[in-house]
């Protein structure tokens, strides 16, 4: 089981973003090629690893099928190809922007 959060900060159609990637530190960078519907991105995390191994590098493009929902898919561990580690992968996901999570925690009932 591995845990990611992150804070991004959005320059136009840039967004630079930071925190825990897989249970460890890393940064990243999306762009957006189609406004609001499909980026692309480069993840770089897991610096820590063994000599043999390069750290963690993730390419992928995400197309956002409603507003909440995408479609992902990309290369996993793109330097790590000397040992068997790169992969291929395609997923869905859900995103929260702040004004949706302003929304549902407004609507919990807190009873003092």
């Amino acid at each position: 089981l591995k845990f990611s959060a992150l804070v991004a900060k959005r320059f136009s159609g840039l967004t630079v973003k930071g925190g825990v990637m897989e249970s460890t530190g890393g940064v990243g960078i999306d762009y957006e090629i189609i406004k609001d519907r499909l980026t692309v991105g480069l993840d770089a995390f897991d610096f820590g690893r063994e000599r043999s191994e390069h750290p963690h590098l993730k390419a992928y493009g995400n197309y956002d099928i409603v507003k909440n929902l995408f479609i992902t898919g990309g290369v996993d561990d793109i330097l790590n190809s000397e040992n068997d580690l790169r992969t291929f992968f395609f997923g869905f996901g859900i995103k929260f922007a702040d004004e949706d999570l302003k929304t549902l925690l407004g609507a919990v009932p807190l009873k003092p």
